[in-house]
């Protein structure tokens, strides 16, 4: 997604065609693709914070009826 991103600016910037391309609208397009890599990023991240909790929890629930800890 990154690639087609910039290739696609660069494209447009280099004048890839017979057909006039606005340039601000190639830059709109690119920063909304990377915000949608950001959300990805961080919805991700989120995701892991989860697991990690979950897995936290367990454990500590695993050494309370064993009486481990």
């Amino acid at each position: 997604m990154i690639v087609e991103t910039i290739l696609g600016i660069f494209l447009t910037i280099a004048g890839g065609g017979d057909k006039s391309v606005d340039p601000t609208s190639a830059v709109i397009k690119g920063i909304q693709g990377a915000n949608k890599i950001i959300e990805k990023k961080k919805k991700d991240e989120l995701n892991a914070s989860v697991h990690e909790e979950v897995y936290q929890m367990t454990k500590d629930m695993i050494y309370k009826l064993g009486e481990l800890k």
